[in-house]
C-alpha cells in the first residue's frame, strides 16, 4: 500500500482543478466594455472638462452690470444737493467678439480631448480584460496539465504496487507535480488578481468566465487627419488665432452714465438730468505684454500641432507594422499549439505501454507548457499591440471585427 504522503500529493494533483467554477458565465470582451461603459461615473468624469469650458463661453456673453451712483451734498450755505446716476458700458467692445470665439474655440478642443480621453479610457479597460483573460487561459494551461501529471501519478503507484516501475520514477513524477503545481498556483493567484481589477471596470460581481479577444485584421486605409488629438491642437491654433486678435485691439467703448441732480436750499428747489460718459484713454498700455504673450502662444500652438501630426503619424506606421508581424506569429503559434495535445498523449500512450521513457513523457510535458506559455504571451503582446493601434488611428476599431 502507497505511504499516506503519496496518498495525498496524488490527491492534490488529481483534484488541483476541482475549485473550477461551473456556473461561470462567459464573458466577452464587447460585453465587458458595453458594462463598462454604462457606469454613470465615467460619463461624469468624461463631460466635466466640456462642461467647464461651455461656461467660459457664457461667461464670454455676459452684459457688464449697470453700476447706480447715489451722492448727497449738504452745506449751509448754498443747501442741499442730491444725484442719482446709473452707468453702464454697452457691449460694444472691439475685443468681445474675439474673446468669444476664443471661448467657443476652446470648448470644441474640450470635445477632441474628451473624445481622446473616452479613447484612453476604453483602452484601459480594453487591457484589464485582456489581463484577465490571458490569466484565465494561463491557469487552464497549467491546470490540464497537471491534471494529466496526476493520473500517471496514479498509474505509477498501481505499477509500483506490483513491481513493475521503480520508486525513484514515481519520485521524479512527483517532483515534476510540484513543479506544475507551483505554476498552477502562480496562475490562480493572478487569475484572482486580475478577475477583481476587471470586476471593478462593469462594477459587478459573481462568477464570470471570459473569452479570450479575437485578433482582428489590421485596419487599412484609415487616415490620422481625424485624430482627435491633431483636432484638439488644430482648435487650440485657432483658439490662439482669436486671442491674438483681441490683444491688439486695445481700445474700449466708453461707459455711458445717466441721472438726475436735485438741489435744493431755502426758498429754492431745482432739478436736472445729468449725462455723462468715461473712456479708457490707452496711453500707456496698449496692450503690448499680451501681444507679446499672445505671438508666442500662437507660435508655440501652431509647432505642437506640426510635432504632433509627425508623432500620430509615426505611431500609426509603427503600430500598424507591429500588430501586422504580431498578429501573424500568434495566430500561427496557437495553431501548432492546439496539436499539443495530441503530442502530450501519444507520450502518455508510449510511457505506460512501455514504448517510451519517463524521461521522454517529462520533457514533452514541460515542453508543451513552455510553448502553450510562449504563445500566450505572444497573444497577449499581439492584443496590447492591436490597443497602440487604436490610440494610434484615435478612435475604435470595432468594425475591424465584423
Amino acid at each position: 500500500m502507497p505511504r499516506g504522503p503519496e496518498l495525498g500529493l496524488s490527491a492534490l494533483l488529481l483534484l488541483a482543478l476541482a475549485a473550477r467554477p461551473t456556473s461561470a458565465v462567459p464573458l466577452s470582451e464587447a460585453q465587458f466594455l458595453s458594462f463598462a461603459t454604462a457606469r454613470p461615473g465615467r460619463a461624469v468624469l468624461l463631460d466635466a472638462p466640456v462642461a467647464l469650458a461651455e461656461s467660459e463661453v457664457r461667461r464670454a456673453r455676459n452684459l457688464a452690470n449697470p453700476v447706480l451712483d447715489f451722492e448727497r451734498e449738504e452745506s449751509d450755505q448754498s443747501g442741499n444737493q442730491t444725484t442719482w446716476s446709473l452707468s453702464w458700458q454697452p457691449p460694444l467692445d472691439p475685443r468681445r467678439g474675439a474673446l468669444h470665439s476664443a471661448a467657443e474655440t476652446a470648448v470644441a478642443t474640450a470635445g477632441h480631448e474628451r473624445s481622446l480621453a473616452a479613447l484612453e479610457w476604453r483602452l484601459e479597460a480594453r487591457r484589464a480584460f485582456a489581463d484577465w483573460s490571458i490569466a484565465a487561459e494561463r491557469t487552464s494551461v497549467s491546470g490540464d496539465l497537471l491534471e494529466r501529471i496526476g493520473r500517471v501519478v496514479v498509474f505509477l503507484e498501481d505499477q509500483v504496487r506490483l513491481g513493475e516501475a521503480s520508486g525513484l520514477s514515481l519520485q521524479r513524477v512527483k517532483l515534476a507535480g510540484v513543479e506544475l503545481d507551483a505554476a498552477s498556483a502562480e496562475a490562480r493567484a493572478e487569475l484572482a488578481r486580475a478577475g477583481e481589477t476587471a470586476l471593478v471596470w462593469i462594477g459587478r460581481s459573481g462568477e464570470f468566465e471570459p473569452t479570450l479577444p479575437s485578433l482582428p485584421e489590421p485596419s487599412v486605409g484609415r487616415g490620422t487627419d481625424s485624430h482627435p488629438a491633431l483636432a484638439a491642437r488644430r482648435a487650440d491654433v485657432a483658439r490662439e488665432e482669436h486671442l491674438a486678435r483681441a490683444s491688439a485691439r486695445y481700445l474700449s467703448f466708453p461707459t455711458l452714465s445717466a441721472g438726475v441732480r436735485n438741489s435744493g436750499g431755502p426758498g429754492r428747489a431745482e432739478s436736472g438730468l445729468v449725462l455723462g460718459g468715461s473712456l479708457e484713454l490707452p496711453l500707456f498700455d496698449r496692450q503690448q505684454a499680451d501681444r507679446l504673450a499672445s505671438r508666442a502662444r500662437l507660435s508655440a500652438a501652431k509647432a505642437l500641432l506640426d510635432l504632433e501630426e509627425d508623432r500620430v503619424s509615426a505611431r500609426r506606421a509603427g503600430a500598424e507594422a507591429a500588430y501586422g508581424e504580431l498578429r501573424a506569429a500568434a495566430l500561427s503559434a496557437r495553431l501548432i499549439v492546439a496539436e499539443s495535445e495530441t503530442a502530450i498523449a501519444s507520450a502518455t500512450e508510449r510511457f505506460e505501454l512501455g514504448e517510451g521513457t519517463l524521461t521522454e513523457l517529462l520533457e514533452t510535458v514541460r515542453g508543451v507548457l513552455a510553448a502553450r506559455i510562449a504563445a500566450l504571451d505572444l497573444y497577449a503582446r499581439a492584443l496590447e499591440t492591436h490597443r497602440e493601434l487604436e490610440l494610434a488611428v484615435g478612435q475604435p476599431l470595432e468594425e475591424d471585427q465584423k
